[in-house]
Order: structure tokens, then sequence, then C-alpha cells
């Protein structure tokens, strides 16, 4: 079923169609959520107030086949407050886990030594991506580990489509730099991804 059939079912009353919408977008929106914050705990509780901004705003959303911006902007703009309370409270102690994404369904793990690696490369990943600034690594997660499109990302951020490019760019960049300074292995990492 469609976004825009089980928004409209909701409107129209239907609790469970809600819940369908949840369903379908809790594994994407953790993901993303997780990727910009690296923390568990602090992920669960912006998923739960996305969702609870959905809830509400459900009604206002004019475009329904936009569904899919419209809830990455809802998460990007709670990553960005969690920013923002970081900066001003910077220096009281960092409570961040490691994070634990959540797999998709149907995921089947079998060598326990290759997952072992692949944890440690995401893990370093995850590191790298984390001394990134936001809106460089909110583009990278939105584009290679959610898939969306430039314009999409332009969309959902309310940003130019040659902004986008740039900063995922100067990401990029980045990343490979800080990977470069950690001496990761540029062939193991392509043999794992």
């Amino acid at each position: 079923m469609t976004d825009r059939s089980l928004i409209e079912r909701f409107l129209a009353g239907d609790s469970n169609a809600f819940n369908q919408l949840v369903w379908k977008w809790e594994h994407p929106i953790y993901n993303f959520i997780l990727r910009n914050t690296g923390d568990n705990e602090l992920t669960k509780d912006l998923c739960q107030v996305t969702f609870m901004q959905v809830y509400k705003k459900l009604g206002r959303l004019k475009e329904k086949e936009k569904f899919s911006s419209w809830i990455y902007r809802i998460a990007v703009n709670q990553c960005y407050d969690e920013f923002k309370k970081r900066k001003r409270f910077r220096g009281h102690g960092d409570t961040t886990g490691q994070p634990e994404e959540v797999p998709d369904q149907g995921t089947a793990l079998t060598d326990p030594e290759r997952i072992c690696h692949q944890n440690q490369i995401k893990t370093i990943l995850q590191d790298a991506l984390l001394t990134l600034p936001e809106e460089q690594r909110i583009i990278i997660v939105m584009k290679q580990y959610q898939g969306l499109k430039f314009t999409e990302i332009a969309e959902t951020l309310q940003q130019p489509v040659n902004t986008v490019k740039s900063r995922m760019y100067y990401g990029l960049r980045a990343l490979k730099k800080y990977l470069v300074e950690q001496q990761f292995d540029r062939e193991v990492l392509l043999d794992e991804m």
C-alpha cells in the first residue's frame, strides 16, 4: 500500500493505517538518525519524537505524495535540534554508546568472524561520519545509506541541488582524509562494502 493511501485512510479515521505507516518507515528513519547521532538511546528518543510529530502534523501535509521528503525533514530537524543541544552542553561528558543499526528484516548472519570484521568496519565508518559537520553528514547519510536522490535531498533540506552536491563532495573528501589519517586500508573497505 502506498504512503498516500495509508495517509488518506488514517485521516479518514483508520488508526491502523498510521501503525502501518510507522511500520514501513521506522527502520529507515531509525537508521538515518542513528548514523547522524551515533547513539542508540538518543536515536530511540528522536525516532519517537519524529513519529509523534508526524502523527500531530499529518493532516497539514498538502502534497501526500511527498511524504518521504516530509518525514525525513522532520527527522533532520530532530537531529539539528540535538546538535544544537550538544554544542550548548559540550564539555559535560559524552554518553554516546556504540551504534547498533537495525538490520533489515530477513538478514541472515552466518559467519561470525566476517560479521565481527564487518562490525569493526561499520564502527570505523560511523566514527568517521561523526567527525563531519552536520550539514555534510546528513547529506551523506541520506544519499549513501538511505538511497535518496540529490533532488529528494534538496527538497527535504530545502536547499538548492548544487548546494547538496557540494556538501556531499566536501563531506566525502573529509571522510577520505580521516580514513587516510587513521591508516585505514582502502582495499579492506572496498572488499567489505
